[in-house]
């Protein structure tokens, strides 16, 4: 939503971003508007560490939960403010 905003666009304007791809491995609904999900992310074409997260859908599209989100953006070495309080 509108609070990840800004961290969305600064992801996606930070050159490295480009070197960045995602796998999904597995999805397991949770009800019919959540679901779990795992994923293969690489930089530059090396693997990362499998990662968990979550998926919501929001008026019928599935969209990254934001501890997903959060987590993906803390692999480049920090966390971000908006992602320390839920």
């Amino acid at each position: 939503g509108p609070r990840f905003k800004a961290l969305v666009t600064s992801f996606a304007n930070n050159p490295l971003a480009k070197n960045v791809s995602a796998k999904v491995g597995t999805v397991t609904l949770q009800g019919k508007d959540k679901a779990k999900v795992t994923y293969n992310v690489s930089l530059g074409g090396s693997p990362l560490p499998r990662q968990t997260g979550t998926a919501v859908r929001q008026n019928g599209t599935w969209k990254v939960g934001y501890l997903g989100l959060c987590k993906l953006v803390a692999l480049s070495g920090t966390t971000p403010a908006v992602c320390k309080k839920p």
